[in-house]
């Protein structure tokens, strides 16, 4: 490739130099023309000032304008032709010896002007006295002036010496000769004329001599034509060589073109290999074994089509001695030379043969004898895998690429083994992380175990103080202050069973694309009353923000987050700032508790400006059963996480110690589909609600909630007296909450409301079968209650009643 290479670049060299030599001719050529063009104005303008000299000279021109003309005429063409760039030095001479001769043909002609001017007037004033001396009357004097008229003719054609002297003699004649008086002033100014006439036409003649003598054009004609002969033979010259030089670019560019050909062909060739290894490559990441054996099959069938091969055929080396063909049925043959080149005691790591080329080493020559192949190339591995091989097989014919091409081979060799290698080590590393996960599962257990047991054994023991107290004492007031307390350890531990509950329940089918926005939107105004008066919400919620999601499980991390945040802020008042947004994250971040992937994200932000938390507690917050405050289970946090990472999100988390926390929910948004949902669309429309139950902060928080959901609630602590109202009111639906095997308390209740009203039950799924034997229709709602179950739950109980409901017949 350089020797072509460096012949064309020397051809296009020797190309552009005559090129640029013969548009340099060009210009010469170019400019010769105008030297011509202008030469031929210079001797016009010559020759018609010579002819106007001329016919000054004979009297015909008496204006000189014309003789200026041309002079100027003239030597505005020289000009001309001196500042043309002839780099001509013979020419340049010529055009500067004319130059001077015009300039001193100017002077002559100045001269010349100014004698002629007096000659020519004084031949007229000859001529006009003669005429008057010759009408005098005076015979003598007529016949002398005529003598002398003859005379001054014969001397203005010819002012020679010969005729100089009788014009002499005529002149002293009609000088000495006696006239009139009247007539002498005339004698004498003919005779005055005469003798100038005789004085300077002599020296007019000279200077029209001089004056058609100078400034010919000869020297000039002589260079120009010395010039284009020059001129021509150096165009013959760099046209010869401006061919040749043609002649050898055009092969040049053929020989490199040929190469180009070639060049692109191997990179295209190595284009489609790397293609074929990026492919293995990319399927072979997270393939099981059974699958990679089909893509390094398929690897081998692309590769024999690539390369115009009957067959490729790749072998491990190591203690997984693997074999794999892209065509089944590999012949002992075939094998017994891969095994000769495997173990051959040579260097090389590249071999190509052709039937009849000879082969240096033996075993591998005979092993090479008995496949029946035209041609044979083998590429082994140089590194730790040294002994693994790829083969290419052709049985007739040759390949598609010569060796520099095959030798390329390394890259698919390499690839393939690392996919094994790969496939290999993932299997092993997924055996590892199945031990290592059951171990990590046993350690949660027991972690879990123990922090259970941990919180039933606080309540137990409280339960049974109270109890024991309770025994002892003698006073109804102090008995029954204890049996409250078992109570609400009960209730204590009733609520630590249902947080583990929801901390173990994930439903992946209950997702599904929905308005984040509205969801949160929602939930904040349901909450609103429940949070405390000295902490002030703070909402900040970008519309339109949409993923797929559990709407029931994300409420709850926003309930539990906000819950967390007022709790840190403590009796003070306080700020949480709820803030819903959308972010492009363009490569991977690692957060607090997760990694956020490329993708859009859902962020959602809960920050709270309370205590804040030292590092300790950040790395051990969303653990379950651990807590910074004083009677929390510990299971709030414990359960976002869990939702967030069945939701394949992530947490980030942020706390300085006096300024506050703020945790960030990180959601995948579902770009895909549009929000199919938001919250459920349960909101009553004013229908009348009748709730009982025995805890009043309970029932006070849910008479909130259900007027916030669009009912008008009826709260009764006493089961009793909502029975004497149920006359009084028309009821649509019953809401009771209960606790465990407290459900027959509203016995007399059921009773009375019989099947004509639909119940939700606010508690434990054992409380159902004490009450549907008496209602029409019963919905549970378990505990930690959220505004949308609690909206669903009501929204099926009103439809419920309409469908009780007898249509009143028309009167007959």
């Amino acid at each position: 490739m350089r020797i072509p290479l460096l012949f064309g670049v020397c051809a296009l060299l020797l190309f552009a130099l005559t090129g640029y030599a013969l548009v340099d001719i060009w210009r010469q050529e170019m400019t010769l023309r105008r030297i011509g063009e202008t030469r031929k104005s210079f001797e016009a303008a010559v020759n018609e000032l010579d002819t106007t000299v001329l016919l000054s000279r004979s009297g015909l021109l008496r204006n000189y304008d014309a003789i200026v003309a041309a002079s100027d005429r003239a030597m505005a063409a020289l000009r001309e032709i001196d500042a043309l760039d002839t780099d001509m030095p013979a020419l340049a001479g010529a055009v500067e010896a004319a130059r001077k001769q015009q300039e001193e043909k100017q002077d002559l002609i100045e001269q010349f002007k100014s004698e002629n001017a007096l000659l020519q007037n004084s031949l007229v004033y000859f001529t006009a006295l003669g005429k008057d001396l010759q009408q005098t009357g005076d015979g003598a004097l007529s016949n002398t002036v005529s003598a002398l008229a003859a005379v001054m003719l014969a001397f203005t054609l010819n002012p020679s010496d010969d005729n100089a002297a009788p014009l002499t003699a005529s002149i002293s004649r009609l000088a000495a000769q006696a006239i009139d008086p009247s007539h002498a002033k005339s004698r004498d100014s003919l005779t005055a004329h005469a003798q100038l006439i005789q004085s300077t036409l002599a020296g007019v003649d000279q200077l029209v001599q001089s004056v058609l003598t100078r400034a010919r054009t000869d020297g000039v004609s002589d260079a120009v034509a010395a010039a284009e002969i020059r001129h021509t033979s150096l165009t013959r010259a760099y046209l010869v060589a401006f061919s040749i030089a043609t002649v050898l670019a055009a092969s040049a560019c053929i020989a490199i073109g040929f190469q180009l050909r070639t060049k692109i062909r191997t990179i295209r060739a190595r284009k489609e290999l790397d293609t074929i290894v990026a492919d293995m490559t990319l399927h072979s990441i997270n393939a099981s074994t059974v699958q990679l054996n089909a893509i390094v099959q398929e690897t081998l069938r692309r590769l024999a089509v690539w390369a115009g091969a009957d067959r490729a055929r790749y072998v491990s080396a190591g203690m997984r001695r693997m074999s794999y063909d892209s065509m089944p049925g590999s012949s002992q043959a075939s094998c017994a030379a891969l095994e000769a080149f495997a173990l051959a005691d040579d260097d090389r790591d590249f071999i190509y043969v052709r039937r009849g080329r000879a082969v240096e080493d033996a075993a591998l020559s005979r092993a090479l004898a008995g496949v029946d192949v035209a041609t044979w190339v083998c590429y082994r591995s140089g590194d730790t895998r040294r002994g693994s091989l790829l083969t290419l097989e052709c049985q007739r014919g040759g390949f598609h690429y010569g060796e520099e091409v095959l030798n390329l081979l390394r890259g698919p060799l390499d690839a393939i083994s690392d996919a094994i290698d790969r496939v290999i080590q993932k299997a092993e590393q997924r055996a590892l992380e199945a031990r290592l996960n059951q171990a990590q599962r046993l350690e949660a257990v027991g972690t879990f175990a123990s922090g259970i047991a941990h919180n039933l054994n606080n309540i137990t023991a409280a339960i049974r103080g109270h109890a024991e107290m309770a025994g002892e004492t003698q006073h109804r007031q102090t008995l029954d202050r204890h049996i409250r307390e078992i109570l609400k350890g009960a209730d204590r531990a009733h609520d630590v069973v249902s947080e583990i509950m929801a901390f173990g329940r994930s439903d992946a089918s209950a997702r599904k694309s929905a308005d984040l926005s509205a969801l949160v939107g929602e939930t904040l105004r349901l909450l609103s009353p429940s949070v405390p008066a000295s902490v002030r919400l703070e909402p900040d919620i970008a519309a339109g923000v949409t993923a797929s999601i559990d709407a029931r499980q994300i409420e709850q991390v926003l309930l539990n987050l906000i819950r967390n945040a007022w709790q840190a802020i403590g009796e003070g008042r306080g700020v949480v700032r709820v803030r819903l947004e959308t972010r492009e994250q363009a490569g991977a971040m690692i957060l607090s508790h997760g990694t956020a992937e490329p993708g859009r994200y859902a962020v959602l932000t809960v920050a709270d400006d309370g205590e804040g938390m030292d590092e300790t507690a950040q790395d051990r917050l969303f653990e379950p059963f651990f807590s910074t405050r004083e009677g929390g289970n510990g299971l709030g946090l414990a359960t976002v996480k869990r939702i967030v990472a069945d939701h394949r999100g992530a947490l980030d988390m942020e706390s300085t110690l006096g300024r506050g926390s703020t945790i960030r929910v990180w959601l995948p948004v579902d770009a895909a589909n549009p929000a199919d949902g938001t919250i459920p669309e349960a909101e009553g429309t004013g229908e009348r609600i009748l709730l009982v139950g025995r805890n009043k902060a309970e029932r006070l928080k849910m008479e909130e909630t259900v007027a916030a959901l669009g009912y008008e609630p009826v709260g009764f602590s006493d089961p009793d007296l909502a029975v004497g109202t149920l006359p009084a009111f028309a009821f649509d639906a019953v809401l009771l909450l209960t606790r465990r095997n407290h459900a027959g308390e509203y016995r007399d209740l059921l009773k009375a409301i019989g099947r004509d009203l639909p119940v939700v039950i606010v508690g434990p799924p054992e409380t159902v079968p004490q009450v549907v034997d008496a209602a029409a229709m019963v919905d549970v709602v378990h505990r930690p209650i959220t505004p949308s179950a609690l909206a669903a739950a009501l929204a099926r109980a009103i439809q419920q009643r309409a469908s009780l409901k007898t249509p009143e017949m028309p009167p007959a």
